[in-house]
């Protein structure tokens, strides 16, 4: 019984705990997912401006020109010639004016038709032609002197920065409003000097030399730079239109001068000496020196923007020489002494 005690006595108890599991125990396999980041910081967002290929055009609008590099300019070269010009043709205009003796004044005619009333064919009969205006050939002559002269002036001094950033992308906007100005009058003595004395035909042959201009100024607007040595590939061909157009005006102006030229000397008498040698110098020079700037025009086009400068020279010589070879043609033969004019009949009789 003692024993009994004592025994129980010295029984540690045991917590009640289920019994251990005969199968191992695996531990739990890892998730797949990757672990959540934890948040970054705002950060500030660039946009990057992307410039389109050459071959692509914005939906509307043209391309933006590239200004070539400065060193093109060649320093001031450009400003001292444009200045010498100005001086040149101011000099040529105040020599018209000093040297004019005679009243260089001369009429021109409209022709008038009537129509046949005593049958019924409604056909036009002309009648005698009538005096229109009177055109003053020393004014004519000086104006495009001292236009050309204002405007190289300009470029030289209060104009030189805006034109020379024209010239920088590859363009002259002034040259242009010159040329619009100029050659019309420079195209009305030719054809006047050539016995074109209607007046509906010299207000053609003015309007469409300065159509003519248009479409010059309208090609070289059009014909925009990509970089130093190449023209935007697309705007490239687009521009070749306008000074395929400009042709047509121009033709037609010197249609109307040549066909009448031709018509006076094939009507002319045989003992006839036929016009002055001024007429015919006037005549060829010019008509070599107005399709000659279509010629620069196409070449400049075709070389690289960096190389316009090399036209823009071109068109302001071929200005001057056209310019001078007409005006000291008119002033010597024409301005000092009228006697020249005795050739040219009389549409009035």
């Amino acid at each position: 019984m003692q024993k009994e005690v004592f025994a129980r006595a010295h029984i540690t108890p045991v917590p009640n705990t289920p019994p251990a599991s005969s199968k191992p125990v695996r531990s739990k396999p890892a998730s797949s997912k990757p672990a959540a980041a934890p948040p970054e910081a705002p950060q500030s967002t660039t946009v990057a401006i992307v410039e389109p290929p050459a071959s692509t055009l914005p939906p509307f609008g043209f391309p933006p020109r590239h200004r070539v590099t400065e060193t093109s300019l060649h320093g001031n070269c450009l400003r001292i010639f444009n200045g010498l010009l100005a001086l040149a043709h101011g000099a040529f205009a105040a020599a018209v004016f000093l040297l004019t003796v005679e009243e260089a004044v001369y009429p021109t005619y409209r022709g008038t038709v009537t129509f046949n009333f005593e049958d019924d064919s409604w056909l036009p009969v002309p009648s005698a032609p009538k005096e229109k205006m009177s055109l003053n050939l020393s004014y004519v002559v000086a104006s495009f002197f001292l236009i050309t002269s204002l405007f190289h002036l300009w470029y030289a001094t209060l104009g030189w920065n805006s034109y020379k950033e024209d010239i920088l992308r590859c363009e002259n906007h002034w040259r242009w409003v010159e040329y619009g100005l100029s050659a019309p009058l420079m195209a009305l003595l030719v054809a006047y000097f050539n016995t074109v004395s209607s007046f509906e035909v010299l207000l053609s042959i003015v309007v469409a030399t300065a159509t003519t201009m248009f479409f010059g100024h309208l090609q070289e607007t059009t014909h925009i730079p990509h970089t130093d040595d190449a023209y935007h590939p697309t705007v490239h061909a687009i521009s070749v239109l306008p000074h395929i157009m400009g042709y047509l005006p121009q033709t037609l102006v010197w249609y109307l001068i040549m066909s009448r030229y031709f018509e006076l000397v094939s009507d002319l008498p045989e003992a006839s000496p036929g016009p002055p040698p001024f007429v015919k110098y006037i005549l060829w020079s010019q008509l070599a020196f107005f399709w000659s700037f279509g010629f620069v025009q196409l070449v400049t086009s075709w070389t690289a923007p960096k190389r316009f400068i090399y036209g823009e020279y071109a068109y302001a010589t071929l200005s001057f020489a056209c310019k001078g070879v007409l005006g000291w043609l008119m002033l010597f033969n024409v301005l000092v002494t009228s006697d020249n004019l005795s050739f040219f009949p009389d549409e009035s009789e």
